[in-house]
């Protein structure tokens, strides 16, 4: 049993299997209201919306390929949502390979990123990107960004590494912006590892050079250096109101907090913010 617990297809099988069984009751759920206005938009303007670039705000061309052409093979939602848990798995998976390589120079190396990659796949937070099809940009950027940083961090390294990384961190660019913040994860990531195991330097170069060609794309198809919500959004600098979303993800993600009671909600958050600081 020891045996079979620690063969190598064990772990992406496993992973697999968890994903399908925690998602099984929902694949009875249909379609949400964002849902319907993306399906009609792809079936309405097909691949020829690519140019307009489906009249959106958001610059995700990569993700309005693969939904146009996910709609063009199936509009069912069974075969929507086994779509999202098979990128949803791999997620996962490349999230268990990542956190196996940090860790590999310790005895609980292995056991670390089951447990880590299992805490990702079991989190009630990740329901909204799995179950939604509006919602599958999300997904596409965290398979190249996971993809990438494995890439990165891998212990095979060629001098082609920084060009792999940057065409991955690009994909992950053109399905959402959340990408952006690939390179500084890595470089956080890279403080893990002995120095003696960093990838070529060419990566870092790579990634300025993607970043440019990214909002030289961006402004081009959206006319603005800033799409989606605007700059009243996304160049908001205000500490307080930093503060406050920062507070507010930190204790979604890692405490749960919208589980607890409203009146404790705000203090919590901060406290989370505070711990992890610390």
């Amino acid at each position: 049993m020891k045996r079979l617990a620690y063969h190598r297809f064990f772990v992406p099988v496993g992973l697999l299997c968890l994903v399908l069984c925690l998602y099984a009751a929902n694949f009875d759920l249909g379609y949400f209201s964002d849902d319907f206005q993306g399906i009609e938009r792809y079936q309405r303007m097909g691949f020829q919306g690519l140019h307009g670039n489906y009249d959106n705000a958001f610059f995700m061309p990569f993700s309005f390929w693969f939904q146009a052409a996910e709609i063009q093979l199936s509009t069912s939602y069974p075969f929507v949502k086994m779509v999202n848990l098979l990128l949803f798995w791999l997620c996962a998976y490349l999230l268990y390979l990542i956190a196996k390589r940090l860790f590999n120079h310790y005895a609980s190396g292995e056991d670390t990123a089951r447990i880590t990659a299992l805490f990702f796949a079991c989190s009630p937070y990740q329901t909204e990107a799995v179950n939604w099809f509006s919602s599958q940009a999300y997904l596409l950027a965290s398979v190249f960004s996971l993809w990438a940083l494995w890439i990165l961090l891998r212990n095979k390294q060629t001098p082609r590494t920084p060009y792999y990384f940057s065409l991955l961190f690009l994909l992950a660019l053109l399905n959402k912006e959340i990408a952006l913040v690939v390179p500084f994860i890595a470089l956080i990531l890279l403080f893990i590892l002995p120095k003696n195991e960093h990838p070529p330097k060419g990566w870092i170069l790579g990634s300025g050079g993607v970043l440019v060609l990214y909002f030289l794309l961006r402004y081009s198809v959206l006319g603005s250096w800033i799409g989606g919500y605007g700059s009243t959004i996304h160049l908001n600098l205000s500490p307080a109101t930093l503060f406050a979303g920062l507070s507010a993800y930190c204790a979604k993600f890692f405490g749960f907090y919208r589980y607890l009671s409203p009146d404790i909600r705000k203090p919590f958050a901060v406290g989370v913010v505070l711990l992890l600081a610390g």
